[in-house]
């Protein structure tokens, strides 16, 4: 990873990571996103007129798989960079907007929080 990221965290408080999750693990999650949402008796869905989930809650317990994907690639090392080991998953927000009818729609917020242990509690 180039150091780049780094220094925009530093300067900014958020940096863009470049390929951070490879495409294996993108079909993977996306995959197991769309069978979760598949479930129409999730009341942690919110679903537009047109059936498409555009808000989720809870992922980290109906997609397993999010708790454990950030902790490898890009997104391990600079976290571990920047946190330390005493970090760990908060919780996943999912969010879709829509942009126009002609963009379709955007994820506008696929976060991650993080808590970082520092003992104090």
């Amino acid at each position: 990873m180039s150091s780049q990221p780094q220094a925009n965290l530093a300067a900014d408080g958020f940096c863009r990571i470049d390929n951070a999750i490879d495409q294996t693990t993108v079909d993977e999650l996306i995959s197991s996103c769309e069978a979760a949402f598949a479930d129409d008796h999730d009341q942690q869905r919110a679903r537009s007129s047109r059936g498409h989930v555009y808000a989720a809650r809870n992922l980290l317990d109906t997609v397993p798989r999010l708790r454990i994907f950030w902790q490898s690639g890009p997104i391990g090392q600079l976290l571990q960079m920047q946190l330390g080991s005493g970090f760990g998953l908060v919780r996943v927000l999912y969010h879709l907007r829509k942009r126009g009818r002609r963009t379709g729609h955007a994820a506008s917020d696929q976060s991650l929080q993080l808590r970082v242990d520092t003992g104090n509690r």
